[in-house]
């Protein structure tokens, strides 16, 4: 067994958040514009959207929103509202897409470029989560 697969299996909360982030990442960078649309529908009609959503079980029984409460409750991560663990996770992965033309554009980036600094974000992402779970002493 792999050593990621040894850590999914054992069910640490930084790797059962960071597992989906690679497929994530790749997912939205094939779909183009679709988190611009989503963005888009929640402005312009957010009840609808945020119908669909279930929050019950989307936010507090989720399995990974048991986990981050319970990390907190343990002292294993920072304790802080776990809406913030989302959050960050949604702009450091979604908001880049939306932002591709602002940041192509000041960054002087053709789109392989901006792939290649997406290519990035997957090994840096799980850095600034672990720094961003950990407490401070």
């Amino acid at each position: 067994m792999s050593r990621t697969s040894e850590n999914i299996a054992r069910g640490s909360l930084l790797t059962l958040l960071l597992a989906p982030l690679v497929v994530v990442l790749d997912w939205l960078g094939a779909v183009g514009d679709l988190p611009l649309f989503v963005l888009h529908e929640l402005r312009t009609n957010p009840k609808e959207l945020i119908s669909k959503i279930d929050r019950e079980k989307f936010i507090n029984r989720s399995y990974f929103m048991q986990q981050v409460r319970e990390g907190i409750k343990e002292g294993k991560i920072a304790a802080v509202n776990p809406l913030h663990f989302l959050m960050n996770i949604i702009g450091l992965t979604i908001f880049p897409f939306v932002a591709s033309p602002i940041l192509q554009n000041i960054g002087g980036l053709k789109q392989q470029d901006f792939n290649v600094l997406m290519e990035e974000r997957k090994k840096l992402i799980p850095v600034w989560i672990k720094a961003m779970m950990k407490k401070n002493k």
